[in-house]
């Protein structure tokens, strides 16, 4: 790899594969859930599938993960850096703002001269994506409003977060959200997938959900990385999927408990929103 690629974690040769592995996190874990993944795999269990990579939910021990597996076999040495770049953007938004993220726990890397690939091992948040939530959940019926506007507050600081961050993710949508529940009442999201995830002001190709991107970048092939884009989407899934107001809600008033400042050491719940019409948008890169 170049100069330019992010320190991931400690890197070995094998002989017997005669392959470069670097890993991230436990040994023992990346071992259980790859095990586990491939299981589901064989077995032929429904998978989430995104813009590259197939991910499966898994159970190693007491806990349970999200294993996203990526493979390439063309165009290595752009596909090694994204790989990196992915892996150091998730550990760095896990270290500063893990309130919400789906938090890597590990990662390994496999690196031959044909091909390159990757499984990353994240928690799995107890609950399901937004995407889902809205199915079970009509957001045109009078006694969800107030859920979907705490909600979209929710989903509104973990934007704000990731601004604080110095990050814009380009792909915020309802499949990318996640939506916990928790007892005390308090809805969370975490934002997940980060694949297209670049650092504030970075020159980069154009890419995210062109029905969550603004209009500006659709032409464009070339961008620069602005806050705009979180925001862009964020108010996106909330103007296009709800029909009960035109307004985007106060979330300084909204229902439930106050909003916490955001920061990287903040522990108090996230932002939601919400969506309600399914959208066939499709991926640019």
């Amino acid at each position: 790899m170049g100069d330019d690629t992010p320190y991931i974690g400690e890197t070995t040769y094998n002989s017997k594969t005669k392959e470069v592995q670097t890993l991230y996190g436990s040994k023992d874990l990346v071992s259980s859930a790859i095990e586990e993944y491939n299981t589901c795999e064989k077995n032929g269990t429904k998978c989430m599938k995104g813009s590259y990579g197939s991910v499966h939910k898994v159970s190693v021990g007491a806990k349970e993960y999200y294993v996203k597996y990526l493979y390439f076999s063309e165009n290595l040495v752009k596909k090694k850096r994204n790989i990196y770049n992915e892996i150091a953007t998730a550990i760095h938004l896990t270290k500063r703002i893990p309130t919400y993220v789906s938090n890597l726990m590990a990662s390994i890397i496999f690196e031959k001269e044909s091909s390159v690939s990757a499984y990353l091992i994240f928690e799995a948040p107890p609950g399901i994506t937004l995407l889902e939530y809205l199915k079970h959940n009509n957001p045109s019926e009078k006694k969800n409003i107030p859920k979907y506007k705490s909600i979209y507050c929710s989903l509104k600081a973990a934007q704000e977060a990731i601004d604080s961050a110095g990050f814009v993710h380009r792909d915020i949508k309802p499949a990318n959200i996640f939506v916990v529940h928790e007892r005390s009442g308090i809805y969370k999201c975490k934002l997940i997938d980060f694949g297209l995830t670049v650092p504030i002001g970075k020159e980069v190709a154009t890419a995210g959900t062109i029905a969550y991107m603004p209009k500006s970048l659709h032409a464009s092939r070339i961008t620069r990385a602005k806050k705009l884009q979180n925001d862009y989407s964020v108010k996106t899934i909330w103007n296009e999927n709800f029909l009960f107001t035109e307004d985007t809600p106060n979330c300084s008033a909204a229902s439930g408990p106050p909003l916490p400042p955001v920061n990287e050491n903040s522990n108090s719940n996230s932002n939601r929103s919400k969506s309600k019409t399914r959208r066939n948008s499709r991926n640019r890169e």
